[in-house]
């Protein structure tokens, strides 16, 4: 069987029933017909698959855990749990937690993330979820803990621990750099700004992006706890700009600098991983479009397309990927 690809509703069902250890990720309308078990799942309609990126919203996405894990377990979480995920995380494994985008437990997560007790102390990886960007009136972004119910201000989380012969490894992607234009401060946090200091001058946000022809599609960056962020526009209006993760007024931002050639750029940095057994890849739909994956392979890298990626933090327009490394008889976790 496959360790990643596509599954329909009965497949999946079949295969939680056989107790598989899964990631999903699909249309809610798909999630929510699948029964309980060990799975964490958040929506999205368009994936990378070995075939090349793709729209698919009659088939769930799955990543199979199962052969490399020695015990799961499947937590949902509010605002208020979250500074405590790093409590259980296993002694040799790694943890994955899904987050539904445009949300306020999402917003947490970003401002005090890095805050969190232990939060460093094991792999963390996961996704920001997603909504069907041909929606004519899409839902809220959710994500699932176990069963077919949908949340859209929840947290999925899942600890997998693995044999003393295994160990994780997270490989991390950004094509971008800090630019050299004015500085700009936000008034507040959130997900969207109109006005903000530019410069050190009062300014709207969208007007200075039109004025100063600045491409939409180039993130803001902020040095977050000495990491750069970066912070994606999902959409520009006269007056408003909304972001894919929020803006905090504490932070300080300037535009990235442009890339001559995005796709090309994307696939040099891709051929640098060198990953071990890959167990779950997933980008942002930004680097999905600005590198043209539609149709386009990413080597041996397949998962959902989704607001943002987890890698210990939030981060947007990034590559994140799982690996399961195998160790040799002298590098063995101790028990």
């Amino acid at each position: 069987m496959p360790k990643r690809g596509f599954g329909t509703v009965a497949e999946l069902t079949a295969m939680i029933r056989a107790e598989r250890i899964l990631l999903l990720a699909g249309a809610e309308s798909l999630l929510t017909q699948l029964p309980a078990g060990c799975w964490i799942g958040g929506t999205t309609t368009t994936f990378l698959t070995h075939d090349g990126g793709t729209t698919e919203r009659n088939r769930i996405f799955y990543s199979d855990l199962t052969e490399h894990v020695q015990a799961a377990g499947v937590q949902l979480l509010d605002a208020r749990e979250l500074p405590s995920l790093a409590r259980h995380y296993p002694r040799n494994g790694f943890s994955v937690l899904i987050l539904p985008g445009l949300s306020e437990i999402l917003l947490r997560f970003t401002r005090d993330g890095a805050d969190y007790p232990g939060l460093f102390n094991s792999p963390l990886i996961g996704w920001i979820s997603a909504t069907d960007p041909a929606g004519t009136n899409p839902a809220r972004p959710k994500i699932f803990a176990g069963n077919g119910r949908a949340h859209a201000e929840r947290g999925a989380l899942m600890h997998v621990s693995l044999p003393r012969a295994q160990v994780a490894q997270i490989d991390i992607l950004n094509l971008f750099s800090v630019g050299k234009g004015a500085e700009i401060t936000f008034p507040e946090d959130g997900l969207s700004a109109t006005s903000c200091l530019i410069g050190g001058t009062q300014q709207n946000l969208a007007a200075y992006i039109a004025s100063h022809h600045i491409d939409p599609h180039l993130p803001l960056i902020a040095d977050y706890n000495g990491a750069a962020m970066n912070v994606s526009i999902r959409a520009v209006d006269e007056e408003r700009v909304a972001f894919f993760l929020p803006v905090f007024k504490t932070l300080n931002y300037r535009f990235a600098t442009p890339l001559t050639d995005f796709p090309a750029a994307f696939d040099r940095a891709i051929a640098t991983i060198e990953p071990g057994d890959i167990a779950f890849a997933c980008t942002c739909v930004l680097n999905y479009t600005q590198a043209r994956l539609e149709g386009r392979r990413t080597g041996p890298f397949s998962g959902p397309v989704t607001f943002g990626e987890i890698a210990y933090i939030a981060l947007n327009q990034t590559f994140a990927c799982l690996s399961i490394i195998r160790l040799g008889e002298d590098e063995l976790i101790d028990a």
